[in-house]
């Protein structure tokens, strides 16, 4: 689980992991948009974001 913007809920214990020894799952990300140009700034960002994330963990 990428800890974006919940590390300080972790460290305050406001935030547990309930299964430690689950395994870490990942599934493909499929994005299909009609036309790159005609997305909204908000896909664009959403697009940016999963990229990021994806680049992470690889």
């Amino acid at each position: 689980m990428p800890a974006l913007s919940v590390q300080h809920l972790i460290a305050s214990g406001e935030l547990v992991e309930l299964f430690p020894d689950w395994p870490d799952e990942t599934y493909p990300l499929f994005i299909t948009r009609p036309s790159r140009r005609l997305a909204p700034a908000a896909v664009e960002a959403f697009l940016g974001f999963c990229l990021e994330i994806c680049a992470e963990q690889s």
